[in-house]
């Protein structure tokens, strides 16, 4: 699959293994391997970092706590598991929060199932303590799914992201306070945080990186929409395809509404144009429960492109 354009996210694969360098330190403890910082504690293999506490598995960042595992990233607590992209684990002592980003329409639909699932979805995800980002915008699906988490789940929960061009679109009269750069955003306390940017190239890269950056389980999940939700959503799958991130992408197919996409896709692999195991880039469910499960065990195809992003 073609991208539409040159991708907004060169600098973000999906994962970096960093090679750690030799003794060029001052060490103080025990240090079984090479170590290329300062360390305060018994280093049993190769540290690339400032370590303080004992370190099981190959380091590159700085880590303060217990890791087993590998761990690409800056790390501050206890890690245990494989490779990390500077996201998942245990940060600070914290597991960092779980974030997705919710792809939907500005538009509520005609069926009331659409607002009920944009609802059902917040619930899940206020259960499960994952934050929302999204688009910004505060009608349709997209403020639904906003309003309802902050409710549940306080403002915090929630970063809107959205193109100065796109306010007078998607928004309502909640739009009444005026930020630090002199823009029109929404009731923090309604929507949660929203953020003003100057195009969408640059609203989609925010809203990826924020979700690169969470913990197990980030990932994309679509709701029912128009145009702009299947571009953000066969844009995401094609960095996927591209190796530049490696979150799952789960099409919540409320009454059949992705039944279409779903039947394109097939077609595309019978007739030669996306690779068969690249079909499972998309994972579909039919509930909000189901759509957070499939996030937590997306598995990447092997037929994605492993390409390096670093120099891009």
């Amino acid at each position: 699959m073609q991208s539409g354009g040159p991708s907004p996210l060169p600098s973000f694969p999906a994962s970096r293994d960093g090679t750690p360098s030799g003794n060029d330190t001052t060490t103080n403890g025990v240090t079984n391997g090479h170590t290329d910082v300062t360390a305060n504690s018994t280093t049993n293999e190769t540290t690339n970092g400032t370590t303080n506490g004992t370190t099981n598995g190959t380091t590159n960042g700085t880590t303060n706590g217990t890791t087993n595992g590998t761990t690409n990233g800056t790390t501050n607590g206890t890690t245990n598991g494989t490779k990390t992209n500077g996201t998942n684990g245990l940060t600070n002592g914290a597991q960092k929060r779980t974030k997705i980003c919710v792809y939907c329409g500005a538009s509520p639909g005609f069926k009331p199932q659409h607002m009920e699932a944009a609802r059902g979805l917040a619930r899940v995800m206020a259960e499960n303590n994952i934050d929302l980002v999204y688009g910004g915008g505060t009608v349709g699906l997209m403020g639904e799914v906003a309003k309802s988490l902050v409710a549940l789940a306080g403002p915090d929960s929630v970063h809107g992201i959205i193109p100065e061009a796109l306010v007078k679109y998607e928004r309502d009269g909640t739009y009444g306070t005026v930020n630090k750069d002199n823009m029109y955003v929404p009731d923090e306390t309604v929507y949660g945080r929203t953020t003003v940017v100057k195009d969408m190239h640059t609203r989609k890269q925010m809203m990826a990186k924020e979700v690169f950056a969470g913990g197990p389980g980030s990932g994309f999940i679509a709701l029912p929409g128009g145009y702009g939700t299947i571009e953000e959503v066969l844009e995401t799958a094609t960095w996927n395809q591209l190796g530049i991130h490696d979150k799952g992408i789960c099409l919540l197919n409320i009454n059949g509404f992705y039944d279409g996409i779903l039947e394109w896709v097939g077609k595309s692999v019978d007739e030669g144009f996306i690779k068969a195991a690249n079909a499972d880039i998309l994972v579909t469910a039919t509930t909000p429960e189901g759509a957070i499960n499939a996030l937590r065990d997306y598995k990447v195809s092997e037929a994605t492109f492993k390409l390096d992003w670093n120099n891009s």
